[in-house]
């Protein structure tokens, strides 16, 4: 019988859009249509799936910090 090997854990990419907008916007303290707008400006470029908005805490999240 061989052993299997364990792979390493490996921490999630900033840039891997996980979040939806509700998260989001509870991760930032700000309403969900603060979001919309802050994508409308140009401010954020969440990923869209269907209708649906993700955000990444490395290109989104981090941005609307600023």
């Amino acid at each position: 019988m061989v052993a299997k090997r364990k792979t390493a854990i490996q921490p999630l990419r900033p840039d891997l859009p996980i979040y939806p907008i509700g998260v989001a916007a509870k991760l930032l303290d700000v309403h969900p249509r603060t979001l919309r707008i802050y994508e409308a400006d140009g401010l954020v470029h969440p990923q869209h799936n269907g209708s649906r908005r993700l955000y990444s805490r490395g290109r989104c999240v981090s941005r609307a910090t600023r």
